[in-house]
């Protein structure tokens, strides 16, 4: 899926590999079915495809124009073990403080409660580009992505 108006959509990433580009239909629909809680002083709760305005003026607030959900946890969604998982995570963040990006904590639930919530960031002011790479670099098969809404071309 791509990013549509300022909605929350699932990007399947990165195109350049042509086996992570092929999701599983089941898996794809559970990246759907996951709710995408955002902490910090206003906290928001994404659902991909669904507009929230709040989030759209979460951005503005920001000074940004786009914003990516990821997770460094269960690459290419195999279970992974916690110390892996908090280990990649960790070095997340640190790729991210290096890189001079904002991140505010996040977490993804399944609404079918079949995985544990995965600990995840809200990162400021990606594009599309910069946020496939991200994903390709920690082996995530997709990430959601919102783009300010504009006006209409």
């Amino acid at each position: 899926m791509r990013p549509v108006g300022n909605q929350w959509v699932v990007v399947t990433c990165p195109p350049s590999k042509r086996e992570w580009n092929m999701l599983q239909p089941e898996l794809l629909e559970a990246y759907l079915d996951t709710d995408y809680h955002v902490f910090g002083e206003a906290p928001l709760v994404l659902q991909p495809g669904v507009p929230r305005s709040d989030a759209d003026r979460f951005l503005r607030d920001q000074g940004v124009e786009t914003a990516i959900v990821l997770t460094a946890w269960n690459p290419m969604s195999v279970a992974t073990a916690i110390s892996e998982n908090e280990a990649a995570q960790a070095r997340l963040i640190e790729d991210l403080d290096q890189r001079g990006l904002v991140h505010i904590p996040a977490e993804g639930h399944g609404r079918d409660g079949q995985w544990p919530p995965e600990p995840s960031l809200l990162i400021l002011g990606v594009p599309l580009h910069v946020a496939q790479n991200l994903a390709a670099a920690y082996q995530q098969a997709a990430f959601l992505f919102l783009r300010r809404g504009a006006a209409p071309e």
